[in-house]
């Protein structure tokens, strides 16, 4: 009996412009540093509130919902996916933007570069009753303000992961907010 070893999912492999010119396996763009894509959903309560995910695979605060993009798929689609996997909840994301993450800084061996598609989304009372965190993957979600997230990272960035600091760095960004960046340590 001749045990395989089990495939490893692909996903494109995009250049500096985010167009696709290849595909990579999770694995090899992150030993590598080669860029590939990322879906991200900010999920806003309706006190204005973000939801941060708490990862169960290592503790770290993250965005409300995160995930690579697929061979093919597109953001949007891997967006929804990902919250329907992470959270239960289907809903109508708004687009806010894509961006390039150079993640290396802070993770040592892996050489990690992004492109990020950020959406987001902002529950009734009722939808916040119908979230289910994927016990796989999602510890909880912590509902806090931005500026509140911010003072944290600022603090004790150690906490949150390089992506969840790059993509709340961006929205700050995009929506004017007048918050201070966050560096990525």
């Amino acid at each position: 009996f001749v045990k395989f070893k089990s495939m490893e999912q692909l996903f494109d492999l995009v250049d500096e412009n985010d167009k696709i010119i290849g595909a990579t396996t999770i694995t090899e763009a992150h030993q590598k540093g080669l860029p590939h894509r990322v879906a991200a959903v900010f999920i806003f309560t309706p006190q204005n509130q973000l939801l941060m995910q708490l990862r169960r695979k290592d503790g770290y605060l993250d965005h409300s919902i995160g995930g690579h993009v697929d061979l093919g798929e597109l953001y949007e689609a891997a967006a929804a996916r990902e919250m329907q996997e992470e959270s239960g909840l289907i809903g109508k994301l708004n687009k806010i933007g894509i961006f390039y993450a150079d993640e290396r800084v802070r993770k040592g061996k892996l050489q990690i570069v992004h492109w990020f598609g950020v959406f987001e989304i902002t529950l009734s009372d009722d939808e916040m009753k119908n979230i289910r965190p994927d016990p796989d993957e999602v510890i909880n979600f912590i509902p806090m303000a931005i500026a509140e997230i911010i003072s944290s990272m600022v603090k004790n960035p150690e906490k949150f992961t390089p992506g969840f600091i790059s993509t709340m760095n961006f929205y700050i960004k995009h929506k004017r907010l007048s918050l201070p960046e966050v560096l990525v340590r």
